[in-house]
């Protein structure tokens, strides 16, 4: 699992030992180790480097492309983009909406909920 995570020179260092976003890696071997035919990921790019990232998108993807279904909760918006078919977006609690990315990144009530009404109105203007 260490090698399909891209952790196979790490092996032998303590966990501890590990950047936040090797730690990361260890946390999907582990995971990916139970056979599962859905993974959930809560935040996983969540405090990494934009360099950091794309690993872990990479890694998505060849899941994906091996057939595994996986959930992904996050705020990261290159994230949400390089491995969502579909998303669904809540606020305060309430679907907001819910259709593929490039959707959701035109879709005004979005725009409003999580950049803001003057950002939005802007926005709208500038159209």
């Amino acid at each position: 699992m260490l090698e399909r995570v891209g952790l196979a020179a790490q092996g032998d260092r303590a966990p501890s030992e590990l950047s936040v976003a090797d730690a990361r890696r260890l946390e999907f071997a582990k995971a990916l180790a139970l056979k599962p035919r859905l993974l959930l990921l809560n935040e996983v790019m969540a405090g990494l480097r934009h360099s950091e990232i794309e690993p872990s998108l990479e890694l998505i993807g060849r899941l994906k492309q091996q057939g595994m279904t996986i959930l992904v909760v996050e705020h990261v918006m290159k994230a949400i983009l390089a491995v969502s078919d579909r998303v669904l977006v809540l606020h305060q609690g309430s679907v907001l909406t819910q259709c593929g990315p490039q959707e959701v990144l035109a879709d005004d009530r979005v725009i409003e909920a999580y950049l803001g009404h003057r950002y939005a109105k802007r926005r709208r203007s500038q159209t």
